[in-house]
């Protein structure tokens, strides 16, 4: 098997648990690189904070429940600051 044939990409919808145990299927690593994002002045933090902390729990529990022996997070722009 070359490298190529070892590496996939599965795309899930962070705020809905559908797709994630098929997704999550034969992996052995994953690389959760994606949150919300909200482009200029967020009114209430909680629009980002919870729906990228939840989106987290449910990559991790995917990730546990499938057996996955390594998961990287990457963090969000939010985290460092805002356009």
């Amino acid at each position: 098997m070359t490298r190529g044939e070892r590496l996939s990409f599965a795309a899930a919808d962070l705020t809905n648990d559908a797709g994630w145990a098929d997704a999550m299927s034969g992996c052995d690593a994953v690389l959760h690189v994606a949150s919300p994002v909200h482009i200029g002045k967020v009114k209430n933090e909680q629009d980002v904070i919870g729906p990228a902390r939840e989106g987290t729990l449910r990559v991790l529990r995917a990730a546990r429940d499938a057996g996955v022996k390594r998961v990287v997070m990457t963090s969000a722009f939010h985290a460092v600051g805002r356009p």
